[in-house]
C-alpha cells in the first residue's frame, strides 16, 4: 500500500475489483499495472466484494498515516498498454510465445512489470528492445549474419 499511496501523489491510480463470482476478466487484468492478494483461509479462500474493498481501503488508509515516501512520475497506463502490444509483436517474431495461448507468458510479463512500477524512461528502453526483437525476428538475424561474413572476409585479407 505504500507504493500505492506514493505513486498516487503524481499519478491518477485505480483500485480495480472484480465481481465476487470469478474476479477480473483477463482482458480487465491486462489494463492493470499491480496485483494484490488479500490472504484467506484455504478452507474459505474467498472475500465478497465489500469485504475485499473494506480491507484495501483500511491498508491505504493505515499506510497513508504513516507514510512520506518520495514520489516519482510513473509511466502512463497508454504507454504500458503500447508497451505489452509491441512485446507481443516482438516476441511473436521469434517465436517466444505459445501460438495458442500467448497471454499465458505475457500475463507474468505484466505481473512483473507491474511490481516494478515503470517509469516513461523504463517504458521507452523496452519499447527499443521490443522494436529491436521484431527487427531480429523478422529478418534482422540475416543482415547480422551477412554483416559478420563480410567483416571476417575482410578481415582475412
Amino acid at each position: 500500500m505504500p507504493r500505492i499511496l506514493a505513486a498516487a501523489a503524481d499519478n491518477r491510480v485505480a483500485l480495480v475489483f472484480g465481481p465476487e463470482d470469478h474476479g477480473l476478466s483477463n482482458e480487465d487484468l491486462k489494463v492493470c499495472q499491480q496485483l494484490i492478494a488479500i490472504p484467506a483461509d484455504p478452507a474459505y479462500p474467498s472475500l465478497n466484494l465489500a469485504q475485499a474493498v473494506m480491507l484495501c481501503c483500511y491498508e491505504l488508509f493505515l499506510a497513508a498515516a504513516g507514510t512520506s515516501q518520495a514520489t516519482r512520475e510513473l509511466a502512463r497506463a497508454e504507454q504500458i498498454d503500447l508497451m505489452f502490444q509491441k512485446l507481443r509483436v516482438a516476441f511473436r517474431s521469434i517465436g517466444f510465445l505459445h501460438p495458442d495461448n500467448p497471454d499465458h507468458i505475457l500475463f507474468a510479463f505484466r505481473r512483473f512489470l507491474g511490481r516494478a512500477q515503470l517509469e516513461p524512461r523504463d517504458v521507452r528502453i523496452l519499447l527499443g528492445l521490443a522494436r529491436q526483437i521484431e527487427w531480429f525476428g523478422s529478418g534482422g538475424h540475416a543482415v547480422l549474419a551477412r554483416a559478420a561474413g563480410e567483416h571476417q572476409a575482410t578481415a582475412g585479407r
